[in-house]
């Protein structure tokens, strides 16, 4: 069986970008606004896929699927903590979760 080729479509691309860009601006965000003796590390992990099911020699089902995740380490006096998010790309969604991840990694990395 030959696999399934995807090229990468305009919408597609859309979303990369929105993820990055929202990115961009999370990092933008949470680095100007460290303590002093804070270090934060941000780590983007993303993935898009397109997947096809099939049973009894056809196809079932296809579908995309599109997956993101935000991971904070704080480091502060030879001690890291880490948290990980799920990113959407949607700046309203994304950034109230990433404060509060960084919050709770200031309280665990006193």
């Amino acid at each position: 069986m030959k696999p399934i080729e995807r090229q990468p479509t305009e919408l597609n691309l859309i979303e990369i970008e929105q993820l990055e860009s929202t990115f961009n601006q999370i990092a933008e965000h949470l680095l100007a606004n460290l303590q002093a003796e804070e270090h934060l590390k941000l780590n983007l992990a993303g993935e898009q896929s397109q997947f096809v099911r099939f049973n009894g020699a056809k196809v079932r089902q296809t579908g995309c699927i599109g997956d993101g995740s935000l991971t904070l380490t704080l480091m502060r006096d030879q001690r890291n903590s880490y948290r990980s998010i799920p990113l959407t790309g949607h700046w309203q969604t994304d950034w109230p979760q990433a404060q509060a991840a960084l919050a709770e990694l200031r309280q665990e990395v006193p």
